[in-house]
């Protein structure tokens, strides 16, 4: 049985905007002092090879950690005062139109600091995306076409989509050294440091975070837990001892990530994500089973557009 949660008495505006301003100064200052301080990490020759993949870990821990905090503080928020998310969701864009307007018209060379200003701000974007997102689900097994239809979109995106155009032209910048202006898909990019390097690195797009996000605060409104390493974020903050939180989700991206990298092909990570997801979900919370007929219909309008596209000729 769901517990019936009493909602407080709703805040005065200006002082729930008060909070968010303080809420993401905290967060931008905390993430760019993070990856700055991984940066100035020794950089031992024994763990060359395992490096990247420890680092990986590390930024997602710490952007798994943001997480559980932007649904302990700002989801209390969203539901005093909804419209607070639109206008959280404005100023992440207009930060991340400005660090694009800036680079592109005063030509800037790549910084590390406004690389990792931007990342953290796809991140907030990304979480404050998935918070709305899960707004729209009123039953768990809504969970399964929502998965479907998303990682078929990505797999026609990366195949022949704008995402495969996108990733060679962020290929071929990198590889020429970072020369001249990025193209625009780089500014979607989260990007990451390493111990001992002296620029920036990406790893996945914000696209992909944005749907971890999403299931992991969908899971928590359903008051599931997907947590890999505790209690679940539903009732993560009512724990008086620290607790780990590394969700599901953020482990599947760290696996579709993995296998890109080993095995140098370009893959989607969304269905990776979506699949290890839904197993979960089948295997834990028999709700989750539960489709009615236009979740059905849905699945299978999505399977023939995506069919239908694969048939068309290639450009």
């Amino acid at each position: 049985m769901r517990r019936i949660r009493t909602s407080a008495a709703p805040a005065p505006a200006g002082r729930d905007i008060g909070r968010i301003i303080g809420l993401v100064v905290v967060f931008y200052l905390s993430w760019v002092g993070f990856s700055l301080g991984v940066q100035h990490l020794p950089s031992p020759a024994a763990l060359k090879e395992l490096l990247p993949l420890l680092t990986l870990g590390l930024h997602l821990g710490f952007a798994t950690l943001a997480l559980a905090l932007f649904h302990h503080h700002f989801s209390r928020l969203f539901a005093v005062n909804p419209s607070l998310r639109q206008v959280l969701m404005a100023f992440c864009v207009l930060v991340a139109l400005a660090l694009y307007g800036g680079s592109r018209w005063l030509a800037l060379s790549p910084s590390v600091f406004v690389d990792l200003i931007s990342t953290a701000n796809l991140l907030l974007l990304a979480m404050v995306l998935g918070s709305w997102m899960t707004t729209a689900l009123s039953r768990p097994a809504e969970l399964v076409p929502v998965c479907l239809v998303m990682s078929l979109v990505d797999i026609f995106s990366v195949s022949r989509g704008p995402s495969r155009f996108i990733a060679g032209r962020i290929e071929e910048f990198y590889l020429k050294g970072r020369e001249g202006l990025p193209p625009v898909g780089d500014f979607l990019l989260i990007k990451m440091t390493l111990p001992g390097g002296s620029a920036t690195f990406p790893v996945f797009g914000v696209s992909d975070w944005i749907i971890v996000a999403f299931l992991a605060l969908a899971a928590a409104r359903f008051e599931y837990n997907d947590n890999l390493l505790g209690p679940g974020l539903a009732t993560l903050g009512e724990r008086k001892r620290p607790t780990l939180y590394f969700p599901l989700p953020a482990a599947a991206l760290l696996l579709a990530v993995l296998l890109a990298q080993f095995t140098g092909v370009f893959l989607p990570a969304l269905p990776i994500i979506s699949v290890l997801f839904l197993a979960f979900l089948f295997v834990r919370y028999p709700a989750s089973r539960q489709l009615l007929r236009t979740d059905w219909l849905l699945v299978l309008t999505a399977f023939a557009a995506m069919a239908a596209l694969m048939l068309l000729p290639p450009r």
